[in-house]
């Protein structure tokens, strides 16, 4: 798995970079001036990885640091297998991306959280995340209401009774009536007053039925609002029960923590033990602990799955599941989602998985002169030059065990062609030479102590040497860019031996800086070397660590403008032409090397050009439009300095021919040139070439064109091109290297510009060839 790119957040200067992505071929350099927050962009990878921070690296509104990087998976080992630990979709968007997003937060100085990121898998979880949060709190807010509902059916079901009661008194009443009616019928002779009674007796009895009916639909309501009483008590009372485990959790979390600190306090003195006895005492006091804390946390887990699981009961039951359909249905809902991992454990997990990121600040572990073996098979970490020594092995692929053969002959001579092999290996990086041709030689050799070290006579021990053609040195002995080269070299190559297995990141601030120039760029011979087997982020101001062919490489960083001391901002290889020309100023002094060092005169057919951003363009574009013999552009620095060139040429007998643009500079020099010129001009040496239809180079680019293949961006250009690179403070040179190493390392053709840009370099290559010999 590797590192693509990477986003930081409140981390000292740095309030927000945005994504950054990594150089493709795994070595990616940081350029910018001092204080522009390069190492911090290396501390805060580190600080993604470990987790660790310090209040030193606060800003000073105290917002916590936030990291994220987007790791690629090389083969689908890397990912995590798939089952029902994902919400559904989740690992197929994982494998089809093949994309690992995450992301570390910080609460405070001492604890961070890792999680998986992306807005697909983020919806993806909707639901999931803090899924026994939610059911909680739906669980508290619904039985919540049920409460407040149950109160209001006891008082509904106390008022209705009332009024059962009253209707029964009231047909007391009318019972006790109508007995009266009939016993005043049978004693009554008068025949109008038996048809009032009558009458009256009727309408008791029809008002003693209609009490019957109300009384009896009273009674049928109290018995179904009895019946969902009862249903919402059965939850009540499983809320209850959760809420009493969940008291116990409570309590059973207290005891786990408590007893972790006593052992934590036990093992610390352990640690502390001065004596045997005390030691045991203790040893037995620890493993007491422990097994008190295991019995204490086997029960904390008990405890909680039982109160999910009666949670989950609860909610079926507040859908209107029966008790008996509840409870199957909670245990089976909570396997399922007790399987399902959150983001924050499919973090931990790819966690595991990614590159491993080390910060090398400073080789303070230099090669020693000597080191026992006694040391090295005992671990002795703390002794000098130990880890070096380490390093060595490995690189050797030798173990301690190597050196207690019997047959001293036999190890002698394996240690001869391991030196040879070393100093091979080693040469091939660094390529300089003490004189002209003597070259240095790395050795160890196994010795023993003679009496003049009496305590440790006889004893073994490995001795180093970095030797050449006149002497034999102790590493010590040898200069401090030497050892820095070789410490280097040693951790390198050691680190992307041993961790072959897991993917390395090497995040080293200020390579060489003890390095002659020569010598810096064989670091980089070492990071192209180790490339295929890790990744490298460096910081750099020297442009002996740049490779020109390789821009792509570089990330620049810088202070933005827009106040003093302002945050740090990031330029990827697409827009460093928008970056300061402080910043790029390694980049700046490596083109004006690099140009000065290639063959480019010749005897005859050269152009000298004003800079270096009218070489790139037209040496790029006037051979795609068809220069039919071979030609040299020259580059001077600036239109001024084209008098001084032309004149060196005069002065060597050279063929040339200058070429310039339409612009207020060019034209006042034009005059000038030519006066200065005619004298020794012979034949058509020292040709003025004056391009009318353009202003600068770049406007022999059509708007589109320049759009499409310099700029890389959709954006409207109602000036000339020129003018719009000057109006928008972008680097002139960086756009036409670019556009040069793009042209070189793509199938673009001519043909693949407009026909507003193709007629105008054909023109001026047609121009050019009439002046070729």
């Amino acid at each position: 798995m590797i590192l693509k790119s990477f986003r930081i957040k409140n981390y000292r200067s740095i309030l927000d970079t945005g994504w950054n992505n990594l150089s493709p071929d795994n070595v990616t350099a940081l350029i910018g001036q001092n204080e522009s927050g390069k190492t911090s962009v290396l501390e805060a990878l580190k600080s993604f990885f470990d987790g660790k921070i310090t209040d030193d690296i606060l800003r000073s509104d105290l917002s916590m640091p936030e990291i994220s990087c987007i790791f690629h998976a090389e083969n689908s080992g890397e990912l995590l297998q798939p089952g029902n630990r994902f919400p559904e979709g989740v690992w197929e968007r994982i494998n089809e991306t093949g994309q690992i997003y995450l992301t570390r937060t910080w609460s405070n100085l001492t604890e961070s959280r890792l999680v998986l990121e992306g807005d697909e898998l983020i919806e993806l979880y909707s639901g999931y995340d803090n899924i026994w949060q939610n059911l909680e709190d739906y669980v508290s807010g619904t039985t919540g209401e049920y409460s407040k509902k149950n109160n209001a059916l006891i008082e509904e079901i106390e008022s209705l009774e009332q009024q059962v009661n009253n209707l029964r008194k009231s047909a007391e009443l009318l019972t006790r009536k109508a007995g009266e009616i009939e016993r005043h019928l049978q004693k009554t002779r008068d025949n109008t007053r038996k048809e009032l009674l009558e009458k009256e007796a009727a309408r008791i009895d029809a008002e003693i039925s209609e009490l019957e009916k109300k009384t009896e639909k009273i009674a049928n309501e109290l018995k179904t609002i009895r019946e969902e009483l009862n249903s919402t008590g059965e939850i009540l009372n499983k809320s209850a029960r959760c809420q009493e485990l969940q008291r116990d959790l409570k309590t059973s979390m207290e005891k786990m923590d408590y007893s972790y600190g006593q052992l934590m306090g036990a093992e610390n003195l352990l640690a502390k033990a001065s004596t045997n006895g005390e030691y045991r005492k203790l040893l037995k006091k620890v493993e007491q602990f422990k097994n008190l804390y295991i019995q204490l946390s086997n029960a904390y887990d008990q405890i909680k799955r039982d109160y999910r699981t009666k949670q989950l009961e609860l909610k079926q039951l507040l859908s209107g599941k029966d008790e008996f359909e509840s409870a199957r249905l909670a245990t089976e809902e909570y396997v399922r989602l007790e399987n399902i991992l959150s983001r924050e454990e499919v973090a931990e997990l790819f966690y595991e998985k990614i590159p491993h990121f080390e910060l090398f600040e400073d080789f303070s572990s230099l090669l020693p002169n000597r080191i026992d073996l006694e040391d090295l098979f005992l671990e002795h970490a703390g002794v000098e030059g130990y880890k070096a020594v380490k390093n060595f092995l490995v690189i050797a692929g030798l173990e301690p065990e190597f050196f207690t053969q019997a047959n001293n002959r036999i190890l002698k001579q394996k240690i001869e062609n391991l030196n040879n092999e070393l100093t091979v290996n080693f040469q091939d990086y660094w390529g300089q030479c003490i004189g002209k041709t003597n070259k240095i030689q790395i050795a160890f050799e196994l010795e023993h102590y003679d009496f003049q070290d009496p305590e440790k006579k006889g004893k073994p021990y490995l001795e180093f040497w970095i030797k050449d053609e006149q002497e034999r040195l102790y590493p010590k002995q040898r200069s401090r860019g030497v050892r820095w080269f070789l410490s280097f070299y040693l951790e390198l190559k050691a680190s992307a031996r041993k961790h072959a297995g897991r993917n390395r990141i090497l995040l080293i601030d200020e390579p060489g800086l003890s390095l002659h120039a020569r010598a810096q760029e064989d670091v980089l011979k070492v990071f192209d070397d180790i490339c295929d087997h890790l990744q490298v982020v460096y910081t750099t101001h020297s442009p002996h660590l740049i490779d020109l062919n390789k821009l792509y490489r570089i990330l620049a960083v810088q202070r933005s403008h827009e106040v003093d001391n302002g945050e740090t901002v990031i330029f990827d290889p697409g827009s460093l032409h928008a970056a300061a020309q402080d910043t790029l100023s390694p980049i700046y002094s490596l083109m004006g090397v690099r140009l000065s060092e290639h063959e480019f005169i010749r005897q005859k057919n050269n152009i000298l050009v004003e800079n270096t951003t009218s070489y790139y363009y037209l040496s790029t574009m006037l051979f795609l439009a068809g220069l039919k013999k071979e030609v040299s552009f020259l580059p001077a620095t600036g239109t001024q300095s084209l008098h001084l060139l032309s004149n060196l040429m005069l002065g060597w007998g050279l063929d040339y021919h200058i070429l310039v643009f339409d612009n207020a500079q060019d034209r006042k020099y034009t005059n000038e040139l030519e006066k200065s010129l005619a004298a020794g001009r012979e034949g058509g040496s020292g040709t003025i070439l004056q391009v009318e239809q353009a202003s600068q180079v770049e406007d022999l680019f059509s708007t589109l064109d320049f759009k499409k293949f310099i700029l890389k961006q959709r954006v409207g250009i109602p000036e000339k091109n020129s003018e719009y690179i000057i109006e928008n403070n972008m680097s002139r040179v960086m756009l036409a290297s670019a556009f040069a190493q793009m042209i070189k390392s793509s199938n673009k053709q001519f043909s693949d510009f407009d026909e507003e840009t193709r007629s105008n370099f054909r023109k001026l290559a047609q121009r050019v060839n009439t002046l070729l010999k």
